[in-house]
């Protein structure tokens, strides 16, 4: 219903997350109206989709419990990486932040939440989204004019290697679906600043529903006001004993559950 339209050749449309994130807040609405079949990565998801199609009285969907095959390709690679790394004392924060107009780094809040991080002895490693530095670079080449001498900042532009996540001992973000792998696949603790959610669908606050997001924010770190000591956080292990089952389907035989999904799909 936008750039790509269906074709009366193909018998199923088939959606696959690319986060844990809502579907209630991270996609336009309407977005998934036209798909006929979704490949869920959680049970928020199915139970999302449900209320969509009924809010909006769409046809039922076929869905796919299939999981997260993001989640398990860090799971795995974290396990080698610890095998292959010993621990350092260097405390390290990686800052990864949602991207938009209202984003921690758009809107011009970077320089202050780095600044901060450093004077309490922290390197700071800041992961900016490919859109951000795609539409806003300059807010970026702010940052890295301000702290050039200083040696306790790191730039990630490329963002397929997963190294950053796993030698930084905590996450800093705001809205991002980081939060959720980062909790999940390697168990440590979670720093956000309370900037206005990223919000897709403008009908989401009278939808019958709380976004994943919301729901995990208390449980799985804290909100930090930019300022105050963050030691404590970093020093606890507040996620060590999440269970990723509790959250994601097929932990761990995602990719396989998804690739007998659509070997089904093309046999029928």
């Amino acid at each position: 219903n936008s750039q790509i339209k269906k074709s009366n050749k193909t018998n199923k449309y088939i959606y696959m997350h690319h986060a844990l994130n809502s579907f209630s807040t991270g996609i336009n609405k309407g977005g998934l109206d036209y798909f006929d079949v979704i490949l869920c990565a959680c049970p928020h998801q199915v139970n999302e989709i449900r209320i969509l199609e009924k809010y909006y009285n769409l046809p039922k969907k076929d869905i796919a419990e299939v999981g997260y095959p993001r989640l398990d390709d860090l799971i795995n690679n974290y396990h080698e990486y610890k095998n292959k790394h010993s621990k350092t004392d260097t405390k390290s924060i990686l800052f990864a932040p949602t991207w938009g107009v209202e984003g921690l780094l758009e809107s011009g809040g970077g320089i202050k939440v780095i600044k901060s991080l450093i004077d309490q002895n922290y390197n700071v490693i800041l992961r900016p989204h490919p859109e951000t530095i795609k539409h806003s670079h300059e807010c970026v080449d702010d940052i890295i004019e301000y702290f050039k001498d200083s040696n306790k900042l790191d730039i990630e532009f490329n963002i397929c290697s997963d190294n950053s996540l796993f030698k930084s001992d905590a996450l800093l973000t705001d809205w991002s679906g980081i939060a959720s792998e980062y909790v999940l696949a390697l168990k440590k603790p979670v720093l956000f600043i309370d900037t206005p959610q990223k919000i897709k669908n403008p009908d989401y606050h009278k939808l019958p529903m709380i976004s994943f997001e919301n729901q995990m924010r208390d449980k799985w770190g804290k909100i930090w006001d930019c300022k105050s000591d963050i030691s404590s956080l970093i020093a606890s292990n507040i996620n060590a004993n999440i269970d990723g089952k509790d959250y994601v389907f097929n932990i761990g035989e995602s990719s396989i559950a998804t690739a007998n999904y659509l070997k089904t799909c093309l046999n029928d």
